[in-house]
């Protein structure tokens, strides 16, 4: 789709080739006669959740962890410190070699993604 007289922001060039997913939004700015911006940004954690957009625990950061039931945000910065030492969950299941996230925990959340 081409739109007359928008032009994409500085940091999304490329982004017309970027596959939106959901919870995805994209922002189309520009007032009077200025050429209009279109940025792309990934809605907040608590909006999907409450949408029911699942979440992808590989993209969650720890303030996203810490609204989860049950997480907070000691055991929220380890998921994040675990997944930045250890490489991609690649599913919520994976994120049960944290320590402190047990069967429970996991089955508290799942709900959300």
């Amino acid at each position: 789709m081409t739109l007359p007289g928008v032009r994409l922001s500085a940091g999304s060039q490329g982004m017309a080739a970027v596959r939106l997913n959901s919870g995805d939004v994209l922002k189309l700015s520009g007032e009077g006669r200025q050429p209009s911006v279109l940025a792309m940004e990934r809605m907040a954690a608590r909006e999907r959740m409450l949408l029911g957009i699942p979440l992808d625990p590989d993209l969650l950061v720890a303030e996203e962890w810490a609204f989860l039931p049950g997480i907070g945000p000691v055991l929220a910065g380890r998921i994040v410190a675990d997944r930045q030492k250890n490489g991609a969950f690649g599913s919520l299941d994976a994120v049960a070699r944290v320590p402190g996230i047990g069967a429970g925990k996991l089955e508290g959340v799942r709900r959300y993604f």
